[in-house]
């Protein structure tokens, strides 16, 4: 395993080659502009390489659509082509307004859009259970709390 500008390499991938030093240097400049980071290994520009954006989503991408800009975070994206990212923010206001205490983390993996409209248990500060969704607290005019002491 080799090392330049910070990613690993496997040793196959010939540095000495002009045109393989320039999609690496482009590939690592790449990295820099967006924050994200490689956890795997390159092998060349069209195989996948595992790693995470610079808001800590796991990703897998290939190297050629990184560098033209095709290819980024998947749930990055998302997030700001539907403003859930604000959806987020405003829901975790709510529950640390209400000190509410979360069960169970946000789930993401069956997409952003079904991760906001799951519904998670959370308990209020006297043991009351409620069972929301980020979605739905977040659009509510109004959270109250049915345990009579809050």
């Amino acid at each position: 395993m080799i090392h330049h500008r910070g990613i690993k390499l496997v040793n196959s991938v010939d540095m000495t080659n002009q045109g393989v030093r320039k999609a690496v240097d482009k590939l690592c400049d790449r990295l820099e502009e967006t924050g994200f980071i490689l956890v795997g290994a390159y092998h060349s520009t069209s195989q996948k390489i595992k790693g995470t954006c610079k808001n800590a989503h796991d990703i897998e991408i290939k190297p050629n659509d990184f560098v033209s800009k095709k290819a980024g975070c998947k749930t990055c994206h998302l997030l700001r082509l539907h403003g859930h990212e604000q959806m987020v923010k405003d829901f975790d206001r709510e529950v640390k307004r209400h000190k509410l205490k979360q069960e169970e983390p946000l789930d993401f993996s069956k997409g952003i859009l079904k991760g906001l409209k799951e519904k998670y248990l959370f308990t209020c500060p006297h043991g009351q259970e409620h069972y929301l969704s980020p979605y739905s607290m977040v659009k509510s005019i109004l959270f109250q709390c049915h345990c009579g002491k809050c």
